[in-house]
């Protein structure tokens, strides 16, 4: 594996773990916005007068899930099917039941960094799968992405203000949430 590629790949799991970080503390950071904000939020959620609700067609299930699950490259899908001839539960190695499973979920979300890192420890050559940069530096930019849209929530905003900047932060909040009720 040449250093540029190495490097990319390198990129790619420190940004796989910023994001992993991100959505733990996200999880907090939603907590206390929940519980600072539950009555206005309550307000916002009751359903109004004459308003149907809003119901989720089968359609709209199916973009939603197509928005979120890139469709595997070629590259993705070639080196899974390796990675998957050496780690099939139907061979009966149970130690690598839980590789297959890791590269599964990787190859459905198009993450090659990830089955990189698998046929790495299985001993395959990935040299042939990661000629071409472009995947990696796309992966990257995607999770770079999540990471900042994650951190421009208004629920990230509120946990980490400054108590200072809290009661202006607040009302601008509140009006937010009051003028998504009408």
């Amino acid at each position: 594996m040449d250093r540029a590629i190495k490097k990319l790949k390198l990129q790619v799991d420190y940004l796989r773990l910023e994001l992993e970080e991100v959505r733990e503390l996200n999880l907090k950071c939603q907590s206390k916005f929940n519980q600072d904000f539950s009555e206005e939020l309550a307000e916002h959620n009751k359903p109004k007068e004459n308003q149907p609700k809003a119901k989720k067609t089968e359609d709209s299930e199916v973009e939603e899930e197509h928005k979120i699950t890139p469709k595997p490259d070629e590259s993705t899908l070639k080196l899974f099917k390796d990675i998957a001839v050496k780690t099939h539960p139907d061979k009966k190695l149970t130690e690598t039941d839980e590789l297959f499973v890791k590269a599964n979920e990787a190859k459905e979300k198009n993450d090659l960094s990830t089955l990189i890192d698998i046929a790495e420890k299985l001993n395959i050559d990935v040299s042939e799968y990661i000629n071409d940069p472009t995947l990696l530096e796309q992966h990257g930019k995607e999770l770079n992405t999540e990471i900042q849209n994650t951190k421009s929530q208004l629920a990230w905003i509120w946990y980490h203000a400054k108590d200072e900047e809290r009661e202006s932060l607040r009302q601008i909040i509140i009006n937010h949430i009051k003028s998504m009720s009408q």
